[in-house]
């Protein structure tokens, strides 16, 4: 595991305040759930893959991932693959861990808790970052989740799915409609998919 950081600091950097399970209960007791949902269904490779181009992924997968990681009790990293606009490039250090072999940076918040966003933003590198990414990168974690905003757009949702073990759709209570939804699960084999997640 890398050196750690002050997650406070780095996670005000991007805007995304942790969560406090004592402040939110009943939130965290839903991420809490969703995250055992994933551990029992033993997928280590997670895709968040957005319903539509109006929902934040990157918010929900950082709190996802410190409920994960009470869940499994193990090192938990959130992927930032959106190579074009990445959410949670914000999040730096001096202690940052850069791959020659994926081109991923990894901060760590926590010793089991890590964040990994592309050192350069590039269309080309997306899919093919995102393979040596999790080809050379996943030993040492028990779960990994990533953050597949933009791929649907450009109908890389489809080349990705050999290389993740499940999906979380990610949607909006006011703006998602059924058929995004449905939409979806009919590009994604039904042994995929972990299930819907509303927020906001």
């Amino acid at each position: 595991m890398g050196s750690v950081s002050d997650p406070e600091d780095l996670l005000k950097a991007v805007g995304i305040p942790r969560l406090d399970p004592e402040g939110s209960p009943d939130l965290y007791a839903e991420l809490y759930r969703i995250a055992r949902r994933v551990r029992e269904a033993g997928r280590t490779v997670v895709g968040l893959l957005p319903t539509g181009p109006d929902v934040a992924v990157a918010p929900l997968a950082v709190q996802l991932a410190f409920a994960l990681a009470d869940a499994c009790e193990g090192a938990v990293a959130v992927v930032d693959a959106n190579t074009r606009w990445p959410a949670l490039q914000g999040v730096t250090s001096s202690k940052d861990e850069r791959s020659k072999k994926s081109g991923y940076r990894t901060t760590w918040l926590e010793s089991f808790l890590a964040i990994m966003t592309p050192v350069e933003t590039s269309e080309a590198m997306r899919l093919d970052g995102l393979d040596r990414l999790l080809m050379h990168e996943t030993q040492g974690f028990t779960h990994m989740l990533v953050d597949l905003t933009g791929f649907e757009k450009v109908g890389e949702h489809w080349g990705m799915l050999d290389t993740i073990d499940g999906v979380l759709l990610v949607g909006h209570p006011g703006l998602t409609r059924e058929h995004e939804i449905l939409r979806l699960h009919q590009d994604i084999p039904a042994t995929k998919i972990l299930g819907v997640i509303l927020v906001g």
